[in-house]
């Protein structure tokens, strides 16, 4: 109510299990913030959309995406790609926390983990990286045993190379043929024979489009840290 109707977001499609996605927020933090803290909590992947109705649309998606029938094929709509690699944000020793009680104490997992409040990753990924710690939270997590279980989920995916591709390719739907055009948060499938990639699919997670001239249109595919996608 305090802002004009065009830049209000109205709730749309919320597929994230919200059993336990309760949080109180009353030191007037940034509503962008707790998205933020929220998707880090409980994963999944966030947009907002335009709706028929001309209204904008906030829709949370757990992990499991839609693919777009429309594929990125070297020689065909694929004009121009970019890869990325890194080990950012890895980290081969986690200590998990869980809730913290009305003391501010938070659960820890050395009750179910041989005394231990940590667990590492395998010698070779030690060797690689060499023995960086790291601490997450699960503020919603109240029993040691489980909290182990999506720490140790946690530190595997953690552990994989996060693949950016940065590519310039021709939406088909845009140039008149029957195919699902890109948007931002699905899947898309990339083919390029010489740049190594055989039918992987990638998260989009940046769109730039040029309305002028939709050539010119760009995806930003792969995986990137916990955060928000946008649309630009």
């Amino acid at each position: 109510s305090q802002v004009e109707a065009d830049k209000q977001v109205k709730l749309g499609l919320i597929y994230v299990d919200d059993s336990a996605c309760y949080r109180a927020y009353q030191n007037y933090e940034t509503t962008i913030s707790r998205l933020q803290d929220l998707a880090a909590s409980f994963g999944g992947w966030m947009q907002v959309r335009k709706g028929n109705d001309g209204y904008l649309y906030f829709d949370w998606y757990d992990t499991e995406r839609t693919g777009v029938d429309q594929a990125i094929d070297f020689g065909e709509n694929l004009l121009d790609i970019r890869q990325e690699e890194t080990a950012d944000g890895v980290i081969t020793r986690l200590i998990p926390l869980g809730a913290a009680n009305s003391e501010n104490v938070r659960v820890n997992i050395k009750t179910v983990n041989d005394g231990l409040d940590y667990i590492e990753a395998s010698q070779e990924y030690i060797n690689k990286y060499g023995y960086v710690t790291g601490v997450k939270i699960w503020d919603d997590v109240n029993y040691p045993s489980i909290l182990l279980t999506k720490a140790t989920s946690w530190l595997a995916a953690s552990l994989m190379p996060k693949k950016t591709i940065n590519l310039t390719a021709v939406d088909l739907a845009d140039a008149g043929q029957d195919a699902e055009s890109f948007r931002v948060g699905q899947l898309i499938k990339v083919r390029s024979a010489p740049h190594g990639i055989d039918g992987e699919w990638f998260g989009c997670t940046e769109q730039t489009l040029d309305l002028l001239n939709p050539a010119n249109n760009k995806l930003s595919l792969g995986t990137q840290k916990v955060g928000y996608v946008k649309a630009a």
